[in-house]
């Protein structure tokens, strides 16, 4: 069973890239699950993965900040980090502070760097930037994927949302 909170808080991964999403399948398979994504890059507003949506900053800035833990997920995390309790936000950590906070508490010796599948993500996030920035094509064949059926139906979803948002923004 997913825990859709943190400390009694709601999760709003700041940053739908890369490290987003990395942070987002850590965190599944750690067993949480976030409440929302949020990014400065409009273009990704909307977006949804495994049913969390994408937010613009603006929109974060108006949580309630009482209710939501933000946890950055990019390279250098540290200025949005203090960005963010500035901004009142009482629960805000790096994505590698808040896996580390996880992994203690759950007792197990794996690093952040170190969970399963995560070559596996960062070919499949390598494909969505190619999909969506470069307009290349969907690859057909990922059989070759050593992950579960669950996360291969998600990554086909996400990129075909993807394609097909791509779609409507030219038409």
């Amino acid at each position: 069973m997913k825990k859709q909170n943190l400390y009694g808080k709601k999760i709003c991964i700041y940053c739908m890239g890369e490290y987003g999403m990395r942070l987002y399948y850590s965190l599944k398979e750690l067993g949480y699950s976030g409440s929302c994504f949020g990014d400065i890059d409009e273009r990704k507003s909307g977006y949804a993965l495994g049913g969390l949506f994408c937010i613009s900053y603006k929109e974060v800035c108006h949580l309630d900040k009482s209710q939501y833990v933000i946890v950055v997920a990019k390279k250098d995390p540290e200025k949005l980090v203090q960005d963010f309790k500035n901004q009142g936000f009482a629960e805000v950590y790096s994505d590698k502070e808040l896996i580390n906070i996880l992994l203690k508490e759950a007792g197990t010796v794996k690093k952040h760097d170190q969970l399963d599948n995560l070559e596996e993500v960062q070919e499949a996030l390598n494909w969505l930037k190619d999909v969506y920035y470069c307009n290349k094509e969907l690859p057909q064949d990922k059989s070759n994927l050593n992950v579960d059926d669950s996360f291969k139906k998600e990554l086909q979803q996400l990129l075909q949302d993807c394609i097909e948002r791509k779609k409507y923004e030219y038409s």
